[in-house]
């Protein structure tokens, strides 16, 4: 047991670097810490397993030390341990097929849905993602059914056996069993345990989805994207009932490559698809080429095919040629070290080189001498007012081109922080001027609605321009009435009128036994 104290907001936020990273090849070696961020945040010990045992290609890890511990998956994963059990493992594709149900979600999806249906193999771990908007025999059946067709076309072999909930029978899946041969098992009453592997992969794929959601800082409406990502994503890893496979390997009998994956959420560009010359969106040639959006994931209509949602429209599109900027993971030790890869070029030979950048700016570009390596360096430092820099032979001098064009990422304060800003700056230069800056009527970002008071308005709190001192302020309505009740009772009724003008409350008989909240007045003079 463990005592533990919440931490205070001053001392969770440390300062995270702004440097920003894109990876926008295919080939390029990864450090093990984006590779942990692109692969649904997957346990580290597994991706370096994967590697060893060359379970994909792509898999190119640079570095095996991390700094810290993803803040991500401790605010997403944190649970209690699992109890351990013993399973069948040895069993052929399709031998053994199970699903769950999980829903109604709260936030409907993009498109509506508010269940998750997961339906699990046995055999291999392999899992398909299906999406419901409503709980019935007849969606769920169509469901199965296309997994059923797109499952047997992929590995050759016949669904032997069904396992579902007890709770999900019915007539209409007996049926469906019958006619295609199944062998139809349920669970023992009130043992949805039993059903281990779907409840497990449903508790697996929740977990992705909350970590996944807080690490890209999207809204829960992007619940089922995250879900779909996660069961992709899955399928290419190791899981614990098969810990030397690849889920989707050993379903379809292919080596997996898994160098298109890309971290949800981040930041991307598509290009605009273009026909005899001219943009599909009727733009000029003169306009962008590309469009900002943000990542949502995989399709399944190919191999390095994106899914991505135009920022400014909010709509989805499908793409293949897009530009990716993930961005840091969140760690609790926010340490960078070593070079980052910004951007893959193509050198005088057509070879691909990387162009990096070293975190602290302030020590300027570096450059390779070597035939080998053509790096393009930043923008050069402010000050230099030649772009191209020295060109002589010394080993110190550093060559200078025009490299493309970044992304600087730098976040900025809300509105509501910048507000906060111009009060403190505000109070302080009132304070020293000896002025009461808590009644003052000009206030910053205060529309002139308010800055102005009608002349009715006026008549009825004619005390507002004499001070609080020459006042006397009843703190109940009985000392109103009887101090000056006059002055009183005319703002009370234009409160009153306000009140019943916005229709703030109904008039209604108090039920039986019910507690009624007393209330009162509160005078002041603002």
């Amino acid at each position: 047991m463990y005592i533990v104290d919440v931490l205070e907001e001053e001392v969770t936020n440390l300062p995270l670097t702004d440097t920003a990273i894109t990876m926008s090849s295919l080939f390029q070696p990864t450090s093990l810490k984006q590779w942990h961020h692109q692969l649904v945040h997957c346990c580290p010990s597994t991706i370096q397993e994967m590697a060893n045992k060359s379970l994909v290609d792509g898999l190119n890890i640079t570095g095996n030390v991390l700094r810290g511990k993803c803040e991500d998956c401790i605010l997403g994963r944190q649970t209690r341990r699992p109890f351990d059990d013993e399973t069948e493992k040895a069993l052929a594709p399709l031998e053994l097929v199970s699903f769950d149900l999980w829903g109604p979600s709260r936030i409907q999806s993009g498109g509506g849905k508010i269940y998750f249906m997961p339906i699990i193999d046995r055999g291999t771990s392999y899992k398909h993602g299906a999406y419901l908007s409503v709980k019935s025999d007849t969606s769920m059946i169509a469901t199965f059914d296309e997994f059923h067709a797109k499952a047997e076309s992929m590995t050759g072999c016949k669904i032997r056996r069904l396992q579902m909930d007890r709770v999900l029978k019915s007539n209409a899946w007996s049926d469906y069993c019958r006619q295609h041969n199944i062998l139809h098992e349920f669970t023992a009453p009130y043992s949805s345990a039993q059903n281990g592997l779907a409840e497990c992969a449903i508790h697996t794929t929740m977990d992705d989805v909350r970590t996944l959601l807080h690490d890209s800082g999207l809204g829960h409406s992007f619940w089922a994207e995250a879900a779909a990502y996660s069961v992709h994503t899955r399928n290419v890893i190791p899981s614990c009932r098969h810990s030397d496979k690849i889920p989707m390997e050993a379903f379809t009998g292919k080596r997996q490559d898994i160098s298109h994956l890309r971290v949800f959420g981040s930041r991307c560009w598509a290009r605009i698809p273009t026909v005899n010359g001219v943009q599909v969106t009727g733009s000029s040639k003169l306009d962008s080429r590309g469009v900002e959006c943000r990542f949502l994931g995989y399709t399944m209509t190919g191999w390095g095919n994106y899914k991505v949602q135009d920022v400014a429209l909010c709509k989805v599109l499908i793409s293949h040629d897009v530009i990716f900027e993930e961005g840091w993971p969140h760690c609790t030790l926010p340490n960078v070290e070593g070079e980052v890869q910004l951007f893959d070029t193509l050198g005088n030979n057509n070879e691909l080189t990387t162009t990096t950048s070293m975190p602290n700016v302030l020590n300027g570009p570096t450059t390779d001498n070597s035939a080998d390596n053509h790096l393009i360096n930043g923008p050069p430092l402010i000050g230099n007012d030649d772009p191209n820099g020295p060109a002589d032979g010394n080993s110190a001098s550093v060559v200078e081109t025009t490299g493309p064009c970044q992304s600087n990422w730098i976040s900025q304060p809300s509105s509501a922080i910048k507000e906060s800003r111009e009060y403190q700056d505000w109070e302080l230069a009132s304070r020293d001027e000896g002025q009461d800056w808590a009644n003052a009527r000009k206030r910053p970002h205060t529309s002139f609605a308010f800055d102005r008071l009608t002349v009715e308005l006026d008549e009825y709190v004619a005390c507002v321009a004499e001070t609080k001192a020459s006042h006397h302020i009843p703190r109940f309505y009985c000392h109103a009435m009887a101090t000056d009740p006059e002055r009183w009772m005319v703002s009370m009724q234009v409160e009153m009128d306000m009140l019943k003008k916005k229709h703030t409350w109904d008039l209604v008989k108090a039920p039986e036994g019910a507690n009624i909240m007393d209330s009162m007045w509160v005078c002041d003079i603002k």
